[in-house]
């Protein structure tokens, strides 16, 4: 068959336009040159183009989170097809796009292989910008998400006109094609992936554990230590009885710190006994001696171990039938990829839709409810399942065994979303992951807003789910009586890390100011047969947790470690705290500056629970709180309009375990507002809380009202919003605000919604 003739031609001139000289023509390729070489280089540059537009981007975000392929169970070959998809998948599609407009003329073809060429340059550079604009945090600047986009779009069409007069742009296209070897090479060179497709042989070495005692060993996640004291530094027993009663009976290592404020680095010190490097993963892998491996290579003992989060525990503890097939796996991974693409490589303020980053990419995962009758072996939840659920299913693995026990618990509390009641109830049914802190900036909620109030708002609802911690911890302490093992048991209660609450600063991100939230957590050891309780105020680290734990079964540890054993009377002073930063190690006084802010100024806010107990009742005007609406003065309607979008999904009245006692919105019409709204919520014809809308630059069309569990009786509640209107020298006034927004029911149950007077 003879050669097509190229476009441009004369043979084609009849049924081209005529373009200014200018521009080029729809394929202005050489004559001379023959045309399916032509449409090799195109094929060609599609791959490459399509290489640094979308392969390598999620080949890197993949790279760097390898907790989501443990997690989701990718096999070598899944990971491999994943590749594959992210390599070939675009540029095929493309090119079959190109291969269809020929069926209208080559000139078609032509001009849509222009058009995807510049839509593959102006996305690439759409890209470099959104990146760049983030690390240089352009939008607190005021450049908006537009302007990188159109900026984008200048620099793709110069680019593209220098392409189609094969310009340097065409010759870098060509070298670029190398990528299509270079970008699977670097991703499975990576350690992090070369963890996971080529793990290390798992050690055979027979431990020996000369006094098997039963082990309960429990790991709060975000618990500071500073938290649970009073004014003069003790537990404060009003508020944590539960933290107080095992005080009494055990070893309350008083000054006791993580070494690091990221739980996976943080758990791993506390599991290892040493002092993580910053860069490894929370992999049996990496840790091949943890805690739960010693004890599995010892054989002895009946292991059941809660850990969402890490992957430290042997592959032989963990009893999952594969749910789904290599397919299903490689869709679900691709379709992640999909979204979290589109998050990283567009201003979120010019995407029309912007599809939710799904959980398990967060490490949040969805866990059959089959698992939740697991006794024995490894048992996983979702990162944000029912906190509840969890210590009740702990609960009942605690009881004696034929062999000795290790029960150990990792579970996300007091972690947010901070739900949960002292009593166990929770505020809204779903605890979502995504539901960050109001106030919070960033990504995933950890930069507090520079607002106090909020702040403060958001610090109660902690510490209000850490008295339900200590519920949580009485259920321990109670079974483990009621069971016959409390004498002989080794129970350790921690924490992982603290968190803090401070206008300004992060949550999670220790500075100066931060680090007497983040850097002290509680340790508390009852030792088999103690009998009474001490208080130890040594210099103690989570890397002293293995040796003890160590000493007291005895058995030898594999190698060195960097913590010591707390038993040991030998053991010299350690001279310093150490805490690992991601820019090197930070060492610090054991008696380091501001050491106790965190408590001063907890009590300042919230007083204690021994005297001038403020916790439940923060609030705007606390002397208002719990009078009835007829002793004050009801105004007409006010203007401010608001809407209720968050909180609570749906309320049944009749729904024992949830209450709708946390309300967030925002204003409708925020332009028409001058200067912050004091808002105030009725409950049952009572003052429940009085709060404001946001000071914050960013949120001051939002708002919040909280209000204590106990101001809701059984079924339904008459809940009012209201401004509250001050005047020099007349009496406040209390005006109704109207709700355009509601809280949904489910169709079989009836709604709780705040803006009926009556209640619904």
């Amino acid at each position: 068959m003879p050669e097509e003739a190229p476009v441009g031609s004369p043979e084609h001139a009849p049924g081209t336009e005529t373009l200014p000289p200018s521009v080029p023509s729809a394929g202005a390729w050489p004559t001379s040159a023959p045309r399916r070489r032509d449409l090799l280089w195109e094929t060609l540059h599609l791959f490459s183009l399509c290489g640094i537009a979308f392969a390598q981007p999620m080949l890197d975000r993949l790279q760097h989170n390898p907790g989501y392929l443990a997690q989701e169970r990718l096999t070598p070959a899944d990971i491999t097809g994943v590749t594959a998809a992210v390599l070939l998948l675009p540029p095929l599609m493309l090119w079959a796009l190109t291969g269809v407009a020929r069926l209208f003329g080559t000139a078609w073809r032509s001009r849509a292989h222009q058009g995807v060429v510049l839509a593959l340059l102006w996305v690439w550079l759409v890209s470099l910008g959104t990146k760049v604009s983030e690390n240089l945090e352009l939008r607190m600047y005021g450049v908006p998400g537009i302007l990188v986009v159109l900026v984008a779009g200048g620099v793709a069409a110069g680019l593209w006109w220098s392409y189609y007069w094969r310009g340097w742009v065409y010759q870098a296209a060509s070298v670029v094609a190398l990528g299509l070897l270079v970008y699977p090479t670097v991703f499975f060179s990576s350690r992090q992936i070369s963890a996971i497709c080529f793990p290390a042989q798992p050690i055979t070495v027979q431990r020996e554990v000369a006094r098997p005692v039963p082990v309960v060993m429990i790991v709060f996640d975000g618990l500071s230590g500073m938290a649970l004291l009073d004014e003069t530094h003790q537990i404060d027993a009003a508020r944590y009885p539960n933290f107080a009663r095992l005080a009494v009976k055990g070893t309350w290592y008083r000054n006791a710190t993580t070494v690091h404020y990221r739980t996976d680095n943080a758990l791993p010190a506390l599991l290892t006994g040493r002092i993580p490097p910053g860069h490894l993963l929370p992999f049996i892998s990496e840790y091949p001696d943890n805690l739960f491996a010693l004890l599995h290579q010892a054989n002895c003992y009946e292991m059941t171990i809660f850990e969402p989060y890490t992957r430290l525990c042997p592959n032989e503890l963990r009893d999952l039938p594969p749910s789904r097939s290599s397919g299903q796996r490689i869709t679900e991974t691709l379709r992640t990829l999909a979204c979290v693409y589109l998050e990283i490589s567009f201003p979120h303020d010019v995407l029309l839709y912007r599809p939710r980053i799904p959980r398990e990419w967060l490490r949040v995962p969805d866990v059959d409810r089959a698992t939740r009758d697991v006794r024995t072996g490894l048992v996983i939840y979702g990162w944000d399942g029912d906190r509840h659920e969890q210590v009740e299913h702990f609960l009942r693995c605690l009881e004696p065994a034929s062999r000795p026990t290790f029960r150990f618990l990792h579970v996300a509390l007091p972690h947010h979303p901070w739900m949960y009641f002292p009593s166990g109830r929770r505020s809204a049914f779903s605890l979502s992951f995504y539901n960050f802190p109001l106030g919070a900036h960033g990504k995933v909620g950890e930069d507090w807003s520079s607002d106090e109030l909020v702040v403060n708002a958001g610090w109660q609802r902690y510490l209000l789910q850490v008295q339900y911690v200590d519920r949580c911890l009485g259920r321990v302490l109670d079974r483990l009586e009621e069971t016959g093992m409390w004498d002989d048991v080794l129970l350790v209660v921690t924490a992982d890390h603290g968190e803090a609450f401070l206008p300004g600063r992060s949550r999670r991100d220790p500075v100066r100011e931060t680090l007497p939230a983040i850097l002290p957590i509680p340790l508390l050891i009852k030792y088999p047969g103690q009998q009474e309780g001490r208080i130890d105020d040594r210099n103690v680290e989570t890397i002293d947790v293995l040796p003890t734990l160590a000493e007291v079964l005895g058995m030898d540890l594999p190698g060195p470690v960097d913590g010591g054993s707390l038993l040991d009377p030998q053991a010299p002073t350690r001279p310093r705290k150490t805490l690992i930063l991601p820019q090197g190690m930070l060492a610090l006084d054991p008696d380091f500056p501001e050491k106790y802010s965190y408590v001063e100024r907890l009590h300042r806010t919230f007083g204690s629970g021994r005297s001038g107990d403020r916790l439940r009742s923060f609030s705007l005007h606390p002397e208002w709180l719990g009078r009835p609406l007829s002793e004050l003065r009801l105004g007409p309607e006010s203007a401010v309009a608001l809407v209720v979008d968050e909180g609570s999904d749906w309320v049944a009245p009749d729904n024992p375990e949830v209450v709708p006692c946390r309300l967030e919105g925002r204003v409708l019409h925020p332009e028409q507002v001058t200067s912050p709204l004091t808002l105030v919520l009725a409950v049952n014809g009572r003052i429940a809380h009085i709060s404001r809308t946001l000071t914050d630059p960013e949120l001051t069309d939002r708002w919040f009202l909280y209000a204590d569990e106990e101001t809701y009786h059984p079924g339904r509640n008459e809940v009012r919003i209201f401004e509250l209107v001050e005047h020099a020298g007349k009496p406040a006034e209390l005006r109704p605000c109207r709700l355009e927004g509601a809280i949904e029911a489910s169709p079989s149950e009836a709604p709780l919604r705040p803006s009926s007077p009556a209640g619904g």
